[in-house]
């Protein structure tokens, strides 16, 4: 009787949860449009013919990381991603955001539709220096995330999307690692002027949604989009799109044709007072392996952002959820070693409504959904 009695408790308790987070949603996904949230979201920013021309230009340079100094030398030679992710800063921050000093932007590119896991980005060559201090390890795991330096911001460009692809680009604002995804933390359902603090971590007196509820924001894939987030967000791009709903996947990924499934993108971070380290850095003299052109020659205009008035800033929207939504467990699968997940473990789990999965395969719409980390 004793232990029938303690299923049945169990069970109650999990309908009763199933049937909050069910409501949560509800409510999230009807009055989502009044928030505000410190991801933004823009369509239109650059042309067909720009977004081409920067692909190509992505081709060109590879996969390797670099970096440049912002406000850009009189005369100076850039490469075209750099000038062209000058311009997109310009008219979304203004020249003032810089000012007299210095703003270092690190980028990298990538072609093609991966499944990227669940990470913040950091000083990577930092971190593996500091990672390789045997003196300094214990103390730095103890640290957990506060650990690291992480950027101001990050941000993804979208260059080309093949038809096939469902990969949006999925961030956890507030949560800057595996670890963060299980504890409970205050998270904001209401618009607040300064949006949290300046790494997108709601203030206490905005939060009033559950302690053990995770906010994820999913961005689909679309070219001429442009998703900025805060530097220190968790984000991932799952392949496919309902991978952490899977018990297991099977076969290898297509990744040609590219106009099927191609996923053509700039990814660049914002860094401030110096730039991250062991990246190549350009002052105004050009990288050594790539083509360059001087502010104010014939190409520049190839490579100008539409004036941000002309911007499609894009609201978080859903799917109606029902009350009675089946919730499932999901698995998130996290990049790095046991310090960067601040997690013993490959992955963590939680839990949420089935109509997520449908939120993933989107190929347009922007949502904003909760998870619970305690159904996992």
């Amino acid at each position: 009787k004793s232990g029938m009695l303690e299923g049945w408790k169990d069970l109650t308790m999990w309908r009763c949860r199933t049937a909050t987070l069910s409501l949560l949603l509800v409510g999230v996904f009807h009055s989502v449009s009044a928030y505000s949230p410190p991801v933004q979201v823009y369509d239109n920013v650059i042309s067909s013919a720009t977004a081409k021309y920067l692909h190509s230009s992505a081709q060109a340079v590879g996969l390797g990381h670099r970096s440049f100094a912002r406000p850009l030398k009189a005369n100076g030679t850039y490469g075209p991603i750099e000038l062209a992710l000058d311009a997109i800063l310009s008219e979304m921050d203004g020249e003032k955001a810089v000012g007299d000093k210095k703003q270092y932007v690190e980028y990298w590119t990538r072609q093609e539709w991966r499944s990227i896991e669940a990470h913040a980005d950091v000083d990577e060559f930092r971190a593996k220096e500091e990672d390789s201090s045997v003196a300094a390890a214990a103390d730095l795991i103890s640290l957990g995330p506060d650990g690291y330096r992480y950027p101001k911001y990050g941000h993804v460009l979208y260059l080309q999307v093949g038809s096939n692809v469902r990969g949006p680009t999925c961030v956890w604002p507030g949560r800057r690692s595996g670890g963060e995804l299980l504890r409970d933390v205050l998270v904001s359902t209401e618009p607040k002027e300064d949006e949290g603090d300046a790494e997108g971590i709601p203030d206490k007196e905005s939060c009033n949604a559950a302690a053990n509820m995770v906010e994820m924001i999913i961005v689909p894939a679309l070219r001429g989009r442009l998703l900025r987030f805060p530097g220190s967000a968790l984000h991932a791009v799952p392949r496919p799109h309902d991978l952490w709903f899977l018990p297991f996947v099977m076969g290898s990924a297509s990744h040609t044709p590219a106009e099927a499934w191609g996923r053509s993108v700039v990814l660049f971070n914002i860094w401030e007072d110096h730039p991250p380290k062991g990246v190549s850095l350009n002052s105004g003299e050009g990288h050594k392996d790539e083509p360059v052109i001087e502010v104010g020659g014939g190409d520049v205009g190839k490579l100008h952002c539409r004036a941000k008035v002309d911007w499609k800033p894009i609201s978080m929207s859903g799917t109606a959820v029902d009350a009675d939504d089946e919730i499932v467990p999901a698995k998130i699968w996290l990049l790095g070693n046991e310090r960067r997940r601040d997690h013993p473990m490959r992955t963590v789990k939680l839990s949420g409504s089935i109509r997520i999965q449908d939120a993933l395969a989107e190929q347009e719409l922007v949502s904003r959904v909760w998870m619970d980390n305690e159904l996992g």
